[in-house]
C-alpha cells in the first residue's frame, strides 16, 4: 500500500496495521485512502488482508468489513473510526510490541 511504511522522527519502527478488506467494496476502498493519508502523519505499515481468501476471516469480518487491526488488536470496523486508529497507534508506540505469536493468535 502506497510507498510506506514511515519511519518516526526519533527512529522508531512503524506499528504495523492491517486492514481487513475485500474487493469490490467501496468503505474497504474509503478506509485504504484514510490510511495512506494516515501514513503520512504516523509510522504505520499498513498490510491489506483480502478477508474473501480465508474461511476464518470471511467468517470473522464478512459482516463488518472493513475492519482494522492496530499492532495485532482489531480496533474499528464498519463505519471506521480513524480517531480509533490514530489513538491505538500512539499508543502502540509507547507501548512494548507484543511478540509476533500473539498476532498471529488474534488472527
Amino acid at each position: 500500500m502506497a510507498d510506506y511504511p514511515v519511519t518516526a522522527p526519533d527512529g522508531a519502527p512503524p506499528v504495523s496495521v492491517t486492514l481487513y478488506t475485500r474487493q469490490g467494496c467501496h468503505l474497504c476502498e474509503d478506509a485504504a485512502t484514510a490510511l495512506a493519508a494516515l501514513a503520512r502523519e504516523l509510522p504505520i505499515e499498513v498490510t491489506p488482508v483480502d478477508i474473501d481468501l480465508d474461511m476464518d476471516l470471511l467468517r470473522r469480518f464478512n459482516d463488518v468489513a472493513p475492519a482494522i487491526a492496530v499492532a495485532g488488536e482489531v480496533v474499528t470496523n464498519a463505519p471506521v473510526d480513524l480517531a480509533a486508529v490514530r489513538r491505538a497507534v500512539q499508543a502502540a508506540r509507547v507501548a512494548p510490541a507484543a511478540p509476533a505469536e500473539y498476532e498471529e493468535e488474534a488472527r
